[in-house]
């Protein structure tokens, strides 16, 4: 199999980091790369990766991971490359990892009749979808109309919740809808998320997840404690793979261990009951059904979850307005 990989990138000091590299080299024994990055880079720090790409493209532009996919995309129009490979990989430097070789989770995966695969499947989000930091489509896929169309029609956005709702969510609806099918590497029964990378990390690495994503430090959005376990849990399962990657990166980075503070009380108690009404409304108005026991439960124990603050009450109440306007 040929693979071609749209990797994207943003780095606040236009440095590619150690971590990068290592991801990029691993990513190179199995599939072509171009590489895309939402930040002006040196030629000293685009000398790092030449070894392990074809081509890439520089260029602050603010669309995120998606619109750098969208801008190597157009760099394998220009050179009319598309048509040599047998899948299209997405992938974006959220992930320190991977721990150990990829070859067999390809072989697995591109084995199985389906079009396109993920490692981790969101099936509690607003719309089941296969989490954007890594996803392979086959030939059919990425040659359609569909994704062509799509990938062409990203643009920036005001509000990061938007980019997952219309482009993370979006892909896998628009490509599902086209009669595409799809599976993930972790498999998830229905109303569940078992396997969340941000969630449940350190059972992730025992079961064979190959990453640990950068944001379960940078967010930490289940305000996880045991955060500094991450060398030791890594190290006793992968004592090959060089944790300085890891821990020199996130120098750059604010590590954020969240207290449940008097404003997540407040906004919780002001804003479930909001939330709460606004689903079930939305849920009967595009779904055309009344929202089940069993869902509302759901989504009550996930708003639970957060340990919100004004930027997580923003991004909530934007898009619920949005949606219902």
């Amino acid at each position: 199999m040929k693979r071609l990989t749209f990797f994207s990138f943003y780095d606040p000091k236009n440095q590619i980091d150690t971590y990068v590299i290592h991801y990029l080299k691993e990513l190179n024994y199995v599939s072509d790369i171009i590489f895309s990055a939402d930040c002006e880079l040196s030629e000293f720090e685009l000398e790092k990766i030449n070894p392990f790409i074809l081509t890439s493209t520089c260029k602050s532009h603010g669309e995120y991971d998606f619109g750098s996919h969208k801008l190597s995309y157009l760099k394998a129009i220009e050179l009319d490359i598309l048509k040599n490979y047998d899948w299209l990989i997405l992938a974006n430097d959220s992930c320190y990892g991977p721990f150990y070789k990829l070859d067999a989770v390809f072989h697995k995966m591109e084995n199985k009749n389906i079009d396109f695969w993920g490692f981790t499947h969101n099936t509690i989000d607003s719309s089941p979808h296969i989490q954007s930091y890594f996803v392979s489509i086959n030939k059919d896929a990425f040659k359609s109309d569909t994704f062509s169309n799509f990938i062409t029609s990203i643009k920036k956005e005001k509000i990061r919740r938007n980019i997952i709702l219309k482009y993370e969510h979006g892909l896998t609806r628009i490509l599902e809808e086209d009669n595409f099918s799809y599976d993930t590497y972790f498999i998830e029964k229905p109303n569940s998320f078992l396997h969340d990378p941000a969630k449940d990390w350190e059972l992730m690495i025992l079961r064979g997840f190959p990453f640990i994503k950068r944001t379960l430090f940078t967010r930490n959005t289940y305000n996880r404690k045991n955060l500094h376990k991450y060398k030791k849990v890594i190290h006793s399962i992968h004592p090959k793979y060089d944790l300085a990657m890891i821990s020199d990166n996130l120098k750059k980075y604010k590590i954020i261990v969240k207290s449940h503070s008097l404003l997540s009380y407040i906004s919780k108690l002001i804003f479930l009951p909001y939330l709460l009404i606004k689903i079930p409304l939305w849920h009967l108005k595009f779904k055309n059904k009344v929202i089940s026991f069993k869902e509302y439960r759901k989504i009550f124990f996930f708003c639970l979850e957060f340990d919100w603050n004004k930027t997580d009450i923003k991004n909530y109440i934007s898009n619920l307005n949005e949606i219902m306007n």
